[in-house]
């Protein structure tokens, strides 16, 4: 019994890093054309949209959002696409 507690457990701890593991490489793959990637210079501790967008704007993304990662709300860029 006490087994099955422990391995219950160690698989509730593990699950989030195989929900974020790409989050963990600095950037995450996108349906769309373009790559995201944490804001560098937006370094709240909680998220607004507001200032998000601004900060990635200024970091030559299009736009931003705000994700829930681990107990933080960060920034999360969108690169802009090339037109080719």
């Amino acid at each position: 019994m006490g087994v099955l507690k422990v391995s219950s457990l160690c698989f509730l701890l593990i699950m989030p890093l195989l929900l974020t593991s790409g989050v963990f490489a600095g950037t995450v793959r996108t349906e769309g054309c373009g790559d995201t990637f944490f804001s560098r210079t937006y370094k709240s501790l909680f998220c607004r949209k507001g200032p998000c967008r601004e900060h990635c704007d200024n970091e030559g993304a299009d736009g931003g959002y705000c994700i829930f990662f681990y107990l933080f709300v960060r920034c999360i860029c969108n690169e802009k696409c090339s037109s080719k």
